[in-house]
């Protein structure tokens, strides 16, 4: 029976690789992706609070209107002439 070299795959599972670069080329991805994720953070708080504004704000005219239509209604000022 032949023996197998350190990078020969005998059953498909891993390679033992001895260059380092291989493996810094194969971790440098996840780092990259991390340090997005934590300095994405303050412009994600950003946008959400520019969202929920907008959403008080329509909801805030939405309130207002239907009051407003109230005071007309009690008026007979529907129709403006």
């Amino acid at each position: 029976m032949r023996k197998a070299n350190k990078n020969e795959v005998p059953n498909g599972s891993s390679v033992e690789v001895e260059d380092v670069k291989y493996q810094y080329a194969a971790v440098w991805p996840v780092c990259i992706a991390i340090v997005i994720v934590f300095t994405s953070k303050k412009v994600q708080k950003y946008f959400v609070k520019k969202y929920v504004d907008a959403k008080v704000d329509l909801s805030e005219a939405i309130q207002e209107f239907i009051e407003s239509l109230r005071d007309l209604k009690s008026n007979n000022a529907e129709k403006i002439t």
